[in-house]
């Protein structure tokens, strides 16, 4: 609460019509001390995260794939368990049950597992290319005189022009080789 209360006051003092006329006048980025970052569409749109949300969307495929099969072949064992109820003595049939029991469970388990592995390397790979671009976003800040980013999330109510996002997945991707850097006049 305080912190939106000091970015308001922030803003009126700065004037979001003032930032607004500046930032459309083409006098270049508004220097603030309070700048702002998405952080997800920094990951998201970087070349880095787009490669790895790719890599964990075919990975997530393959594992309800994976998951499927394993369904479909867990419902026939039980149909032909279901077959043999009236064949077999009632105590086999009750170990032949909760042999079956423990084998869902373990399955279960280790899809689980699987999945929980997947979704903590889409969350490594996302914390890697946040820490590549944070000093990127450290030298925007110095430029911008800012003393604090702050993730937009976070934020109640930002004037556009503090929103570095933009720079930064230009400066990621010119690391990266996927934009050229300026050339120089």
């Amino acid at each position: 609460m305080a912190l939106r209360l000091l970015l308001m006051a922030a803003l009126a003092a700065v004037g979001a019509d003032g930032v607004r006329s500046q930032e459309l006048s083409g006098t270049g980025p508004v220097q603030a001390p309070v700048l702002t970052l998405d952080q997800d569409r920094l990951f998201r749109d970087s070349i880095q995260g787009q490669t790895a949300l790719e890599r964990f969307e075919a990975d997530r495929q393959a594992l309800a794939r994976e998951n499927r099969q394993i369904e479909a072949e867990l419902a026939a064992e039980e149909q032909r368990l279901t077959t043999l109820r009236g064949t077999v003595a009632p105590d086999s049939f009750r170990a032949m049950a909760e042999q079956f029991d423990q084998k869902v469970v373990s399955i279960r388990q280790a899809q689980d597992r699987k999945e929980r592995q997947l979704s903590q390397r889409r969350d490594r790979l996302r914390q890697e290319v946040l820490e590549r671009a944070a000093p990127l976003v450290l030298a925007i800040a110095r430029e911008r005189g800012a003393f604090v980013v702050l993730d937009k999330r976070e934020v109640f109510l930002s004037a556009s022009a503090i929103d570095i996002t933009d720079m930064a997945l230009e400066r990621l991707g010119r690391l990266d080789g996927e934009i050229p850097p300026p050339r120089p006049d």
